[in-house]
């Protein structure tokens, strides 16, 4: 049973957070591709050669004391692919952790997709009838 365990925690992809021009997108990678708010790009990855300069990176970085005052915001990703049968809030409410943002229907299941803390919706990626795969993007909350 562990065994199994073991080799579905593998089997996981790391995902992140990107937030480029003030617009927040969640990215996997899979092979040559990458997975950004669900939906699948080709991608190539080049390592930056030694000793080249690459001012564009080390200006988009904020410092510490920028990012002091910056509030965390926390995305909100499907537990399971599924369809968006139900949105309960809209941007700008007030949510408490555990509180159901939106529900998926999967396999003629609901499943509640719950705020992980408490804050306000920043944006809802998602509208009602949306096929949605596993981990894709659903919401942020400030």
């Amino acid at each position: 049973m562990r065994k199994k365990q073991k080799e579905k925690e593998k089997d996981l992809v790391k995902g992140y957070i990107v937030t480029v021009n003030n617009h927040t997108y969640s990215i996997r990678f899979e092979g040559d591709q990458a997975v950004v708010n669900g939906k699948k790009y080709k991608i190539e990855v080049k390592e930056e050669t030694p000793g080249t300069d690459a001012p564009f990176i080390k200006k988009s970085l904020p410092d510490e004391k920028s990012r002091a005052g910056q509030l965390e915001t926390r995305s909100l990703n499907a537990p399971l692919p599924g369809v968006v049968v139900r949105i309960a809030v809209q941007v700008g409410d007030h949510v408490k952790e555990g509180e159901t943002v939106l529900v998926l229907e999967s396999m003629k299941m609901e499943t509640d997709a719950n705020s992980l803390i408490n804050g306000t919706i920043k944006e809802i990626a998602v509208t009602k009838g949306t096929q949605v795969t596993g981990g894709q993007l659903l919401a942020l909350i400030q």
